[in-house]
């Protein structure tokens, strides 16, 4: 090694080897040193001056590298820096530090076991995500809803009075109509119903056969309500597994098998884009308060059972499970 117009050898023995690289803690040879070597000296030939540092150390390992002894480093240092009219910190600012072969290898391990366990944690998050992807359905919309009818105007005119949401009995006035003739129409409940939504407001003109509003009657049968895309009907139809919950109470979840039989599924009109498919699924009690309620809901199917449903619905397996069709409204 050359600094600064000098010349840097480690003597050990008999043997002289040239210095690869200058460190406070090592000095890398560009050789190597044979045996089990205790005493060494450091040369510095700078023109006809020559300095020699004699120090403890002990070679490391095999990686040609010299382990200056801790009570001698700073000695070492500054003699070389004499010999090589430096100032110390210049000194270590030009030579090329070198670690000892044992704390390399150290970092080195260390290195190698955070990339394993980077590649541990990574490849179980890719695994859990596709694990999901391949055995879970979310649908773009679920909510629970109950059947509902819709009523339609007998006539053509004027709405005057239209009944709001809620409880109505039988006999009492849901609508109020102006026809055209001048006449005034009362349209009568048709029961102990409860009216969802009103179609028109009070003013709107109406033709005959328009809808009106929509009524549930009472302990109408509840549905789990969902949307989703054909790959995703095709992955549920032949029975799945659901599990929702209500979003003002997540923590409170149902989860339930589904077979074949309670899965209704119709095709949805085509909306320029993609085909899309209502799934219906009837759900124990009807109480109101659960009419039109968004939820969370998740299909979760088998692995096995998600494969064979996929490879049907892309037509590489025969026997894909039909899409049933389901005749009504549901609000």
């Amino acid at each position: 090694m050359t600094t600064n117009g000098a010349t840097l050898e480690l003597v050990a023995g008999s043997e002289v080897v040239p210095v690869a690289a200058f460190g406070s803690d090592a000095i890398s040879l560009k050789g190597r040193i044979a045996g089990q070597v205790e005493q060494f000296t450091l040369s510095i030939a700078n023109g006809t001056n020559r300095v020699r540092v004699p120090f403890r150390g002990a070679v490391s390992g095999t990686g040609g590298e010299v382990v200056v002894a801790t009570a001698d480093r700073e000695r070492v240092l500054s003699a070389a820096a004499a010999g090589l009219t430096l100032d110390p910190s210049r000194l270590r600012s030009l030579v090329t530090p070198v670690a000892p072969a044992a704390t390399t290898g150290r970092r080195h391990t260390r290195t190698q076991l955070l990339a394993v366990a980077a590649c541990i944690i990574l490849a179980a998050y890719v695994g859990v995500r596709l694990w999901d992807k391949m055995t879970t359905v979310v649908p773009r919309v679920a909510f629970l809803a109950t059947d509902v009818t819709t009523l339609l105007s007998p006539t053509s005119g004027r709405i005057s009075f239209i009944e709001p949401n809620g409880a109505v009995e039988a006999g009492q006035p849901a609508v109020g109509i102006q026809t055209t003739s001048g006449k005034s129409l009362l349209i009568d409940a048709p029961g102990n119903v409860e009216i969802v939504s009103g179609e028109k407001t009070v003013g709107d003109r109406i033709k005959r056969g328009d809808p009106l509003l929509a009524y549930a009657e009472p302990g109408a049968q509840l549905y789990l309500r969902a949307v989703v895309d054909r790959d995703q009907a095709f992955r549920i139809a032949g029975g799945t597994q659901v599990r929702y919950s209500r979003l003002d109470t997540p923590s409170q979840s149902v989860t339930r098998d589904v077979p074949a039989g309670d899965l209704h599924i119709r095709a949805l009109p085509f909306n320029g884009q993609q085909h899309l498919y209502e799934v219906r699924i009837p759900i124990e009690g009807g109480d109101e308060q659960f009419r039109a309620l968004p939820v969370s809901l998740r299909f979760q199917q088998s692995l096995p059972a998600s494969l064979l449903q996929s490879l049907r619905a892309i037509g590489l397996l025969a026997g894909a499970a039909p899409l049933p069709s389901f005749q009504g409204d549901t609000r």
